[in-house]
C-alpha cells in the first residue's frame, strides 16, 4: 500500500492575505515566481501531480494531496474571507480537474 501524501499547514499566524500565501508557499516550497494570490494558489494545486517545478511536493498517480490545516477556527474568526476563499478554491481544484475528465487531487482535514 501506497503512503498518501499529508502536508500540515499553520493557518494559526495568518492575519492577511500575504501570511497566507507565505504559509501555503513556505510549506508546500511552490516556485519562486509563485503569485501570491487565488488563480496562482488554485493553478500550483492544480497542477500538484506534475513534477514541473511550480511545487517540491508531487502527487503520485492515484494519489490526492492531503492538506492538514491548524488554525482553521481562528481563521474563520480573524479573517472569514481567507477561510471562505481556501474552501472555496480547493473545491474549485477538484472540479476544474474533473471537468477535463481527471481525478480530485486535494483533500483538506481541520478540526
Amino acid at each position: 500500500m501506497r503512503r498518501v501524501p499529508v502536508i500540515a499547514v499553520d493557518l494559526t499566524s495568518v492575519r492577511d492575505w500575504e501570511g497566507f500565501h507565505d504559509a501555503f508557499a513556505r510549506t508546500l516550497g511552490l516556485m519562486d515566481g509563485y503569485g501570491g494570490n487565488m488563480d496562482a494558489w488554485i493553478d500550483c494545486l492544480t497542477h500538484v501531480d506534475e513534477d514541473d517545478g511550480t511545487s517540491r511536493i508531487v502527487v503520485e498517480d492515484g494519489d490526492v494531496l492531503t492538506l492538514r490545516l491548524t488554525g482553521m477556527d481562528g481563521l474563520r474568526t480573524r479573517r472569514p474571507d481567507i477561510h471562505a476563499a481556501l474552501l472555496d478554491a480547493a473545491a474549485f481544484v477538484n472540479h476544474r480537474r474533473i471537468e477535463v475528465g481527471e481525478r480530485p487531487i486535494l483533500a483538506l482535514a481541520y478540526p
